[in-house]
């Protein structure tokens, strides 16, 4: 048997959080994923363990958590989402995921496993003094240097009363729209963290019985090269009615970009299965670039 037979290629080992937005809250979830490559020909099953830390858990306040099948020779991404008491003041941490590898859907015969360490940066960025941050409100009622597809500065959302978002109101189409935003930003030589963090919200109704309003994806690319994807797994038809999302965080890592002009590009992937009786209110707000 080969030393390795599954691949964690891609997993979201930097965490950024804003502590501002959180404040008010006991405690908080973050959502991670992982990528993996079964390269074995027979099916896989994984399960998620948290090492190393009386802090963290998943959202069911367990520490371990089967995420199910890999296909022989196939790729699988699994997102799961973490749960943590909110700091009093901010704070810099790591820990341990683990993820073993099992032949059976008991999880009884295991195959191998491979750690990953997790940092996590949980940061009021907007006040702090070892951070450097650049923050995109809205709130003067301009795209504030980002470039919109789209989407359009609206007061129909805000993470602020009677603020301004980046909104976008589907309706009346079938067709799957990809509303987006991007800039090109400075990352500093010498950082040690930088990080991008977004607040993002949707309403989702429809009035059709088995048709479908969706929130499908959000999604990060560096350059034109997609660096993350959220799948946000989003679907309302008539019972219920109404979906609410958000406001959500989600953040990338970016510290491998130090010392470059990079251009940003924030997605959301949408749907509609009817062009009547169905439309999706999304919004993005407070962009948040953070380094140190």
């Amino acid at each position: 048997m080969p030393s390795s037979m599954v691949d964690v290629s891609d997993v979201s080992k930097t965490l950024y959080i804003d502590r501002y937005g959180i404040s008010t809250l006991e405690e908080f979830t973050t959502r991670m994923y992982a990528r993996f490559k079964n390269q074995s020909p027979q099916l896989v099953y994984v399960k998620a363990i948290i090492l190393n830390t009386t802090e963290w858990t998943f959202d069911n306040g367990s520490t371990s958590k089967n995420l199910g099948s890999i296909d022989a020779f196939g790729y699988s991404d699994k997102y799961f989402t973490l749960k943590r008491a909110v700091p009093t003041a901010d704070i810099e941490e790591s820990f341990t995921m683990k993820f073993e590898f099992y032949k059976d859907s008991g999880y009884t015969k295991k195959l191998e496993e491979v750690t990953k360490t997790v940092y996590a940066n949980i940061i009021d960025f907007r006040n702090s003094t070892e951070w450097t941050s650049e923050l995109t409100d809205f709130e003067d009622g301009t795209e504030q240097g980002w470039t919109l597809n789209l989407f359009s500065i609206s007061q129909d959302a805000s993470i602020e009363a009677g603020g301004y978002s980046a909104y976008y109101y589907l309706s009346g189409t079938t067709a799957t729209k990809y509303p987006s935003i991007e800039k090109t930003i400075s990352i500093p030589a010498g950082v040690t963290k930088a990080g991008i963090i977004f607040y993002y919200g949707a309403h989702l109704f429809s009035g059709w019985n088995g048709k479908y309003a969706r929130f499908n994806y959000t999604r990060v690319y560096v350059n034109g090269e997609l660096i993350f994807e959220d799948y946000i797994n989003a679907a309302v038809d008539y019972n219920p009615t109404h979906k609410y999302i958000g406001w959500y965080q989600s953040s990338v890592d970016l510290t491998e970009y130090a010392g470059q002009n990079i251009t940003v590009k924030i997605e959301f992937e949408l749907h509609l299965d009817k062009t009547s009786s169905m439309w999706i209110k999304s919004a993005l707000d407070d962009i948040i670039f953070a380094y140190k």
